[in-house]
């Protein structure tokens, strides 16, 4: 199955992201959602979480297990 890491930016568009996310996952597709510190003023950082059943990222320098820096080990 192949996986995107969905980036979504602070903007008015933003919940346009959940529309992008729905699409991908009917042509079997893994999504994991990144998103700025704004754009969770547009759209709840849960919402992502609940479509994609992943944990949304929204701080890079956050730690997740045996100190990986959480944002870089989407890559693997």
């Amino acid at each position: 199955m192949p996986t995107v890491v969905l980036g979504v930016t602070g903007c008015i568009g933003a919940y346009k992201a959940c529309e992008v996310l729905r699409e991908l996952q009917k042509r079997d597709v893994d999504v994991h959602v990144v998103m700025t510190e704004a754009a969770t003023r547009f759209v709840s950082p849960m919402t992502f979480e609940a479509l994609s059943h992943h944990a949304v990222f929204t701080d890079q320098f956050a730690l997740g297990e045996q100190s990986d820096i959480r944002h870089i080990s989407l890559a693997d």
